[in-house]
């Protein structure tokens, strides 16, 4: 897939190559190993700009981005504002998955005044966000971020272009996918908090257990003022059943005892 999607992206270039029409992918498409040998490898230090461009979608179409880049680097020398060459360089930084690198080459291309060659740089600026958020899966509020990024571009493309068909195709691909990302961090995000509702009382049940508490306490104080107060009211009770009886005091206790002998005296007397 990532050769035939190169393939188109390197149609438009081509034509300028070639000085020509645009090429049909099926044309310009990788040749099977089996069936065709390798072409020998060319110098590109002294070739000219447009035969530098094609030998640089040469090693691009055999799976050498790398030695691509060295071709590309060469035509730039000698064409440094033709945006067909940051766009070809872009594609070669992709497939050696350097996407800031290819962004920012996408980005150069995207300002040319061809504009069928700038919505397609704007569409792989797309795909430079989309890859790394495919890289990012494990982190899907990154993977959500970059999805967005690459959804707003290819809506760009749609915008100026709206029977293109890579755009709509990958705007419809990023956009379930970061459904899935998000519903995936919605259940995460439940599951956590089942979990913690089991391990740890929620905020609820703590506030119910305090006013539990709260309440007993208070319970416990009525009682203790209750039994308090009919302690209080059985003494009261008892203390009016039987009055206290008065003591009395030293000298009225010497008169009585003097009252009793003059008593006891008297009566010996009259004995007598």
């Amino acid at each position: 897939m990532r050769l035939s999607w190169l393939s188109l992206a390197l149609a438009s270039v081509i034509a300028w190559t070639t000085g020509g029409a645009p090429v049909h992918a099926e044309e310009i498409g990788a040749p099977e190993p089996s069936v065709t040998a390798p072409e020998p490898d060319v110098s590109v230090e002294k070739l000219p700009a447009r035969q530098a461009v094609r030998e640089g979608n040469r090693q691009l179409r055999g799976g050498n981005p790398a030695a691509a880049l060295e071709a590309y680097a060469r035509a730039k020398e000698l064409r440094p504002l033709a945006p067909q060459i940051p766009f070809v360089e872009g594609l070669a930084q992709y497939a050696l998955q350097e996407y800031d690198a290819a962004r920012d080459a996408f980005k150069n291309a995207a300002t040319g005044r061809n504009r069928k060659l700038a919505d397609d740089a704007l569409y792989s600026v797309g795909t430079t966000y989309h890859a790394e958020a495919l890289a990012s899966l494990q982190n899907p509020q990154q993977a959500i971020g970059k999805l967005e990024n690459a959804m707003q571009r290819y809506r760009e493309v749609l915008a100026n272009q709206p029977d293109h068909e890579a755009a709509r195709d990958s705007n419809f691909k990023a956009a379930a996918m970061r459904r899935q990302l998000i519903q995936m961090l919605e259940q995460q995000q439940q599951q956590q908090e089942q979990n913690e509702s089991c391990d740890n009382p929620s905020e609820d049940q703590n506030e119910q257990d305090k006013q539990e508490q709260q309440q007993q306490q208070r319970e416990e104080q009525d009682q203790e003022e209750q039994s308090a107060s009919q302690q209080g009211d059985e003494e009261q009770e008892q203390q009016e059943e039987s009055p206290p009886q008065p003591q009395a005091s030293d000298e009225e206790q010497d008169e009585e005892e003097q009252l009793q002998e003059q008593q006891e005296s008297a009566e010996e007397q009259e004995e007598r």
